[in-house]
């Protein structure tokens, strides 16, 4: 009868589930290969860094058992490569000065990595005298206060931007502001992310991505009418949310704790939601209460990268594909500084205006998104000849264009505000999909600043560029 077709069903899909679940284990096991051969193999470039710096240090490699995605060890090599240089030129200090400290001439770079829970952790530590924090807020023009650690944990964050160096001299090694910004673009391309701690006995940067690049088991959640996926190495619990104010911020009981809170369709942007449920995520040290609409379940799901315009968003990790056929962004919530983690100025001074030129409208609202997320203040028009007119009734402070549009292209745009008297030092970026020599060429005879290609869109490298304009 019914019933028993029923429990057949019921079996088929145990058994099925069995067989898949084996498979994905197989896999996994083809996939890993030991981890220790791969970091031994980074002992000459730290010896070469030390020769090039002048310096005496050594590469001690803390592997134990563990194992790594080959993929994934593929994808490490250049960002580790970097770490390594770093440790070595930034973090290790001259015999001299070592001496002085009365520490063994001879520095030591430790690479570790072990693995656990699905999480593979990847640290690179030196021994040196630590960031010199001073040094950080004198390159970036900012002051320095020692007994700040919201400001040092802000100067710290800067040494991940593109272009940002301490260094006022260019060498093999350092000054190209090349690093760590390149380090933490890979990281989070594996799905992980990066951190950086350091003190007097030295600097560690730590590196954490999934253990396996094939499928990742994700907690997907409603949050303001949408469907968004969190993988859940991220997540220690989740459950029904019963906000309440603590301290003057949001906050959320779980057990005998009460958490910060966070709503994540405000951290998006996605407007207004009901905040029934939370999700218990790590951020670095800390833990915070990630409120959501609803639990909707969890999947083990292959997460895809994404193409322009959303390639590059620090936020996304991904999209992937439900049961259902349904596509679902992925969030990678160490990007994410929700409101409640934010440290907020007692003076915020004016958002610089954008003046926002692109004819695609979902990349416009993209864009608009970003930078509004940013800090800035942006206008957004469809056209250059909408822009110019914009310019003109109100100054903005950047010009961020397109170049092909109708009515108005980029590069006449940019002519004519260069031929403008009160608009002629206007700072112009020009983001574009046209990125052959030649292109990048005429942008720079039309006057632009800066030239950004949609197709290596990163937005961390939009913002960055903004804001060095201004």
């Amino acid at each position: 009868g019914e019933r028993g077709a029923w429990r057949a069903v019921r079996a088929a899909q145990q058994t099925l589930a069995t067989l898949t679940d084996d498979l994905a284990r197989e896999v996994l096991a083809a996939r890993l290969e030991p981890a220790r051969p791969f970091l031994q193999s980074f002992e000459r470039a730290a010896r070469d860094a030390a020769r090039q710096a002048g310096k005496r240090a050594r590469l001690h490699v803390d592997a134990a058992d563990a194992e790594l995605d080959r993929h994934a060890m593929d994808r490490l090599r250049s960002p580790l490569l970097h770490l390594i240089r770093n440790a070595v030129d930034h973090g290790i200090d001259p015999p001299g000065a070592r001496a002085a400290r009365g520490v063994d001439d001879t520095g030591t770079v430790t690479l570790s990595a072990f693995s656990a829970a699905g999480q593979v952790t990847v640290t690179v530590r030196d021994d040196g005298p630590g960031v010199n924090y001073a040094e950080v807020a004198r390159a970036a023009g900012r002051p320095h206060d020692p007994g700040d650690p919201a400001a040092e944990a802000e100067l710290t964050e800067l040494l991940f931007t593109p272009g940002f160096s301490s260094r006022q001299e260019v060498t093999d090694l350092s000054g190209r502001g090349v690093g760590l910004d390149v380090v933490r673009t890979q990281a989070r391309a594996l799905g992980g992310d990066v951190t950086l701690r350091s003190g007097p006995q030295g600097t560690t940067v730590t590196v954490q991505f999934p253990l396996t690049l094939a499928t990742t088991r994700v907690a997907v959640v409603r949050v303001a009418g949408q469907l968004l996926g969190v993988p859940v190495r991220w997540v220690d619990r989740a459950g029904r949310a019963r906000v309440q104010p603590h301290e003057g911020r949001p906050a959320v009981r779980i057990g005998e704790r009460v958490v910060p809170a966070a709503s994540l369709a405000a951290a998006l942007n996605l407007g207004p939601a009901r905040d029934g449920a939370y999700l218990l995520v790590r951020q670095g040290e800390a833990s915070l209460a990630l409120l959501v609409d609803a639990l909707i379940g969890e999947e083990e799901l292959v997460i895809k990268p994404l193409a322009f315009p959303l390639a590059g968003a620090p936020h996304l990790e991904g999209a992937a594909q439900l049961p259902d056929g349904q596509i679902v962004p992925v969030l990678n919530i160490r990007a994410l500084r929700p409101a409640a983690t934010s440290r907020v100025p007692d003076a915020p001074p004016r958002a610089p205006r954008v003046l926002l030129a692109e004819d695609t409208a979902v990349t416009r609202q993209l864009l608009r998104g970003i930078l509004t997320g940013a800090g800035f203040d942006v206008t957004a028009v469809e056209n250059g000849a909408l822009a110019w007119e914009a310019a003109q009734r109100a100054a903005p402070d950047l010009l961020l264009t397109d170049v092909e549009m109708p009515q108005l292209g980029g590069l006449d745009l940019t002519r004519q505000v260069r031929a403008h008297p009160q608009l002629q030092h206007l700072p112009v970026v020009l983001l574009t999909s046209l990125g052959h020599p030649e292109d990048r060429e005429r942008g720079a005879e039309a006057g632009a600043d800066a030239y950004l290609v949609k197709g290596d869109f990163d937005e961390a490298a939009l913002v960055a560029t903004l804001r060095r304009l201004l």
